[in-house]
């Protein structure tokens, strides 16, 4: 037949944590969550240490908090950060995002994913291999803005940053997609229908 596949709707899993107080409440400043995953921290610290304290002082400046998703063994070796931001530690997203306006990631699935789902406007900073083609997507729907490698500094991510932070639309594209979403069967629905499939609906 013409059958080439079946939508199946994307739930987002970022591990277990518990949610902490700040979380729960809404802040009385737009919130920006930062993240680049667990790898780059892992393998670049050095040089990420440097990157976080200048995104954050970029960013405190455009008036909003700063929330840091950083691996908890690397929250002593930070130093004393600027007002206005905090280190979560390894915080799920799917804990922080619903309190923040806006996150600044390295472009892998699950960062983008959960993001759009939660309807929060994204820069998208990609550095290797499909990270690359997820902030193309998050571009082409418009859910949020992208820079490449060489164009990463503190002032063009104030700059788009502030974009985002502007304009409503990013978020409510977001928004329009969870919304489709969530009217595709789960994994399980998916499961059913295959296992249908294949016994030829017996």
């Amino acid at each position: 037949g013409d059958l080439t596949g079946w939508a199946m709707r994307y739930v987002p899993y970022n591990g277990s944590g518990q949610i902490p107080d700040w979380a729960l409440t809404p802040a009385e400043r737009p919130q920006a969550l930062i993240t680049m995953g667990s790898l780059f921290p892992q393998y670049g610290r050095d040089d990420f240490i440097k990157i976080l304290r200048e995104f954050a002082d970029a960013l405190t400046a455009l008036g909003t908090d700063l929330v840091v998703g950083l691996p908890d063994d690397l929250i002593d070796t930070t130093g004393v950060l600027p007002d206005g931001v905090r280190a979560s530690g390894w915080l799920p997203l799917n804990a922080a995002l619903p309190v923040c306006r806006l996150i600044v990631h390295h472009g892998g699935v699950g960062s983008t994913m959960t993001s759009v789902l939660y309807g929060v406007a994204q820069l998208v900073l990609p550095r290797v291999v499909d990270q690359f083609a997820n902030a193309a997507r998050v571009v082409e729907n418009g859910v949020g803005l992208s820079l490449q490698p060489t164009e990463v500094t503190p002032a063009a991510v104030a700059e788009k940053c502030a974009k985002l932070l502007a304009e409503p639309a990013y978020a409510e594209n977001a928004a329009k997609i969870a919304a489709d979403n969530v009217t595709r069967p789960t994994a399980a629905g998916v499961a059913e229908q295959l296992a249908s499939f294949v016994t030829g609906g017996q």
